[in-house]
């Protein structure tokens, strides 16, 4: 879920991430609630790749008026390799280093899926 701040909402107001409407519930005059949509709908693959989706939030009335606005909605991948490249990934394991650089790999998306956790947070929060 995501919560909107704002001015003069109304129940007509649908919030749209990118081309998709989402549904989305009138809490109050200042705030709406909406349910963010399944990446899968921006990428089949989603599971598989290693890049930051980026779409603009605007908000769209049941008269088909868009409201844009200057936020985006981010959405960060995780690591899970399919099983083909974790069974490559197990057989470099054998090599000098090649364990290493697996682990330093996993450290790092690690660190960078806290980091976006947090900064999400933080971004809602204020």
């Amino acid at each position: 879920m995501l919560e909107i701040h704002g001015e003069n909402f109304s129940p007509h107001l649908k919030m749209l991430f990118g081309n998709t409407e989402a549904e989305t519930m009138f809490k109050s005059p200042k705030s709406l609630l909406c349910v963010i949509p399944d990446v899968s709908i921006y990428s089949d693959s989603w599971r598989c790749l290693r890049r930051i989706i980026t779409l603009p939030l605007s908000l769209i009335r049941t008269d088909g008026l868009i409201y844009r606005t200057s936020y985006s909605f981010t959405y960060t991948p995780e690591i899970h390799l399919p099983p083909s490249v974790r069974g490559a990934a197990g057989g470099r394991e054998g090599r000098a280093g090649g364990g290493q650089e697996d682990e330093e790999d996993i450290l790092l998306e690690t660190i960078h899926q806290e980091f976006t956790r947090t900064n999400f947070h933080l971004f809602m929060q204020s």
